[in-house]
């Protein structure tokens, strides 16, 4: 019969890889990367008018994430663990048990958008049609390495392989009507892409930012696991 504290271990362990997110602690050099990389792409990006019509970012989604509260969900999930404790051993562990569950669903869920986002960035310059734009193949090379190399490594961290949001998928794929699906794509269809995806990249620095770890968690990934992760494929199921 499994006991009370067996069930714990096992429930703590199945959610806590994102607060031992390897990826977490270097983010920021990666992204400085990405983004001048595509600085190195063209002119330098402005805020002026474009004749090509902007695309909307589903902003209320993103907010939905960054402040992404769960502690109730929590509570719940973890209440019936203890039905045969003393009231003040419930108590105690409840509590303690809730804050590290929410803390780590609240990361994981960040992780996940994070994760997504940057596979539909991949995708987007993945797109057959940009062999015709202004700057090197190797360029983009490069790009895709930095950006699939962020992926590879968040796979590790968050426990869902599921599709992207769907508010998510729209916005990436009317962008990519926008900009890449055109016919002789203008001069300003491609600062329409780069501009989006330095702005994009930018936002998943903030939201990065918002994720607090604590300083106590174990932050080692098994090398075992990581070699299997990155053995793993991004989905041509792109938009």
């Amino acid at each position: 019969m499994v006991t009370w504290t067996g069930l714990l271990f096992v429930l703590c362990g199945a959610l806590t890889p994102a607060l031992c997110c390897d990826w977490l602690t270097h983010y920021k050099q990666p992204s400085k990367e990405a983004r001048g990389l595509l600085t190195l792409m063209g002119d330098q990006l402005t805020e002026q008018h474009s004749s090509v019509h902007p695309v909307r970012f589903p902003k209320h989604l993103y907010k939905q994430i960054k402040n992404s509260e769960v502690g109730h969900m929590t509570t719940s999930m973890t209440s019936h663990l203890f039905v045969n404790q003393t009231p003040a051993a419930h108590l105690s562990l409840s509590l303690s048990l809730s804050l590290s569950l929410s803390l780590s669903l609240q990361v994981d869920s960040k992780l996940v958008f994070i994760r997504d986002s940057l596979q539909l960035i991949f995708c987007l310059y993945r797109h057959d049609n940009l062999s015709a734009a202004p700057w090197g193949a190797d360029k983009t090379e490069g790009f895709l390495t930095v950006i699939h190399r962020q992926i590879m490594e968040l796979s590790a961290c968050v426990s869902t392989n599921s599709p992207a949001n769907s508010r998510l998928r729209s916005y990436y794929r009317t962008l990519a009507n926008s900009t890449l699906s055109c016919s002789g794509c203008s001069t300003a269809s491609w600062q329409l892409l780069r501009k989006e995806t330095k702005l994009r990249l930018e936002q998943l620095e903030l939201l990065v930012a918002s994720i607090r770890v604590p300083a106590a968690a174990n932050r080692r990934r098994s090398a075992a696991t990581q070699q299997q992760r990155n053995t793993d494929t991004i989905s041509d199921d792109c938009f």
